[in-house]
C-alpha cells in the first residue's frame, strides 16, 4: 500500500521513489505549491521568523509559502511578537491551525 498525504489540500501518494498528485500524477514539487483547494487562492508568501535563529534568542525573518486565507492572521501574529512556525487552512479536508514557534498550536475553527 502507497503511502498517502496531502498537499496543499490535494490528496498525493508516494509512488516509485516520488510524491504524485492523485488527480493527475504529476509530481510534487515542494517550491511549486498548488492553489489551495477549497478557495482556489495560490498560496503567499508571509516573512516567519528563521526558527532555527529564534531558538538561538535571535529573531530573523524568511519568507515563507502560507495559505493566502491565513496570511492576514500570520503577519499580525509575527508583528505582535508571537512567532509563527508554520500553518495550514485545512483546505476543506479539516480544521485550520497555526503553529507557533513556542511548541502551542492555535486550532481554527469555522
Amino acid at each position: 500500500m502507497a503511502a498517502r498525504a496531502f498537499s496543499w489540500g490535494h490528496e498525493i501518494r508516494h509512488e516509485g521513489g516520488r510524491w504524485v498528485y492523485d488527480d493527475t500524477g504529476e509530481p510534487v514539487v515542494a517550491d511549486q505549491p498548488r492553489r489551495c483547494a477549497r478557495c482556489g487562492r495560490p498560496p503567499v508568501t508571509v516573512y516567519v521568523p528563521d526558527t532555527d535563529r529564534l531558538a538561538a534568542g535571535e529573531v530573523a525573518m524568511v519568507l515563507q509559502p502560507i495559505d493566502a486565507c491565513l496570511a492576514d492572521l500570520v503577519r499580525a501574529l509575527n508583528a505582535a511578537g508571537i512567532y509563527t512556525e508554520k500553518a495550514c487552512c485545512g483546505h476543506g479536508k479539516h480544521p485550520g491551525w497555526i503553529g507557533l514557534a513556542d511548541g502551542r498550536r492555535l486550532e481554527l475553527r469555522q
